[in-house]
């Protein structure tokens, strides 16, 4: 062979190893997860995917190389049985849960409420840390911030981010000011944007809350999305000032949910667009790196079944949807 050929089979060769370093095929489109696994969350980390169960409160894990699915944290025994958003503390190795009681999504029913986060080592599912939220906070999306910090949204009716000093351990009420409306459903999903500030759902609109140099909440702004509305449950940084979110169709009989997409010209202006429809009870919802491919790994709760709304049982095995971008 020449030495011309055997420069180029090396080059196509290191080519290969970039888009894939280790020769793991595409992922499917959709990842078992187990029966009446009722994904409320979803979060890859390291070739792994991670769901909280809603009604158990238990989180499995699926190694993404193998699709090979085991119980990473058994359901409690606690009366915090309910699972809901997840997140990774890379700098602590934590994968963080929010655990509340059972709720039914009536506000008035929120008295006496008051979920706990749970860090749990990411390599061994040991519990390492846990914090009690305020009196009547229903925890519902999580997110950390550059300094390793733990935010919070509250779905109950006072409409709030909470925040964990991990360094101290002081829980507080981070931001409830302006465009926090109280008294019905708070904040739906929440994401930091990974440099300086929060988006947050509420009332079928989109807000930005910056962190000024102190690390206090600024004035909550409305985000400019042409009239669109974003009645976001789960919503994910994908980097390129783009959020994809999750409407949650709970409610509503039927595959109504779909993923929505803005992609951002400024912190508080947006473009809208419908990414993916017929999703039945779609929540948590994750943008992923994983294998040098980008991911969307989407959960389909099939919540309306278990609250009355749907007929009939959920289909199982439980799936997380696959989007290759």
């Amino acid at each position: 062979m020449s030495f011309t050929a055997i420069l180029i089979l090396s080059m196509l060769s290191s080519c290969s190893d970039v888009d894939n370093p280790i020769g793991i095929p595409p992922l499917p489109a959709t990842i078992e997860i187990g029966t009446n696994a009722s994904p409320e969350d979803v979060k890859e980390y390291n070739g792994f995917l991670y769901t909280s169960n809603f009604f158990t409160g238990a989180i499995t894990r699926v190694k993404l190389s193998d699709l090979s699915t085991s119980t990473f944290v058994s359901a409690p025994t606690s009366v915090y049985n309910a699972g809901w958003g997840l997140n990774i503390n890379p700098s602590k190795n934590w994968l963080l849960s929010i655990r509340n009681k059972p709720y039914d999504f009536n506000p008035a029913n929120a008295i006496g409420q008051m979920g706990i986060v749970n860090a749990y080592n990411i390599e061994t599912g040991v519990l390492e840390r846990s914090w009690n939220l305020p009196e009547g906070c229903i925890g519902n999306a999580i997110d950390v911030d550059n300094a390793g910090n733990i935010y919070v949204s509250d779905i109950g009716p006072n409409a709030r981010i909470v925040k964990i000093d991990v360094i101290t351990n002081v829980v507080s009420v981070w931001a409830d000011g302006t465009n926090f409306t109280d008294g019905g459903f708070g904040l739906g999903g929440m994401i930091f944007n990974k440099t300086n500030g929060f988006y947050y759902s509420q009332n079928k609109k989109l807000f930005f809350v910056g962190i000024d140099s102190n690390g206090a909440a600024q004035e909550s702004i409305e985000v400019n999305t042409g009239g669109a509305e974003v009645d976001a449950d789960g919503m994910t940084w994908a980097g390129n000032n783009t959020i994809y979110y999750n409407f949650n169709d709970v409610f509503i009989s039927g595959a109504q949910g779909f993923t929505g997409k803005i992609v951002l010209s400024n912190t508080t202006t947006g473009i809208h667009s419908i990414y993916q429809t017929g999703l039945r009870d779609s929540s948590g919802i994750f943008f992923s790196s994983y294998a040098n491919s980008n991911y969307l790994f989407v959960c389909e709760s099939q919540f309306g079944y278990a609250f009355g709304i749907d007929n009939g049982n959920p289909a199982n095995p439980f799936i997380i949807k696959v989007y290759k971008q």
